[in-house]
């Protein structure tokens, strides 16, 4: 099937858990070309059609490395980087994991609200990916960021008087 035939049977919304299904039942090599639509497609993290999109990555570790690389280091969708970094990278094997050292170090460095930071601290850690030093000098500074931010935080509540 050609990527034009194949994009109109992409999920009509976030709640099409039916043409998610049919999309992923077709395997791997044939919803290949459309796999970047896919990782963006989970960016409504609530959602069955992401839900479904998520088992279907965790089980095609090999097949979607670099794509899913690719969108960690590069999509501007931090619902997505989530995703991947809490239900579709804690089931890949290590040595599928080993060719995205350089971008979860990357992530580490960053912040957003879903804590992809720590996210991807977590795998590393658990797969000794990384110098151990290394993490224990980015998870000092972590630790102290975040009771900085709570520290802010009481303040603004004692100041809203909700604390």
């Amino acid at each position: 099937m050609d990527a034009k035939a194949l994009r109109r049977l992409l999920p009509s919304n976030a709640q099409d858990a039916a043409a998610a299904k049919a999309l992923v039942a077709m395997g791997a090599e044939e919803v290949a070309p459309l796999v970047p639509q896919l990782l963006r497609q989970m960016k409504d993290h609530k959602s069955p059609v992401a839900q479904i999109y998520c088992a279907f990555f965790a089980q095609e570790a090999r097949r979607f490395g670099s794509e899913v690389g690719h969108a960690l280091a590069r999509s501007t969708l931090p619902e997505v980087r989530h995703k991947l970094l809490t239900c579709v990278l804690p089931h890949w094997p290590r040595d599928a994991l080993v060719p995205l050292t350089g971008v979860l170090q990357m992530l580490v460095s960053h912040t957003d609200g879903f804590d992809t930071d720590l996210h991807a601290m977590r795998l590393l850690s658990e797969h000794q990916l990384c110098d151990a030093d290394w993490l224990c000098q980015w998870l000092r500074f972590k630790k102290e960021r975040l009771r900085t931010r709570t520290s802010l935080a009481q303040d603004i509540g004692r100041a809203l008087k909700v604390i």
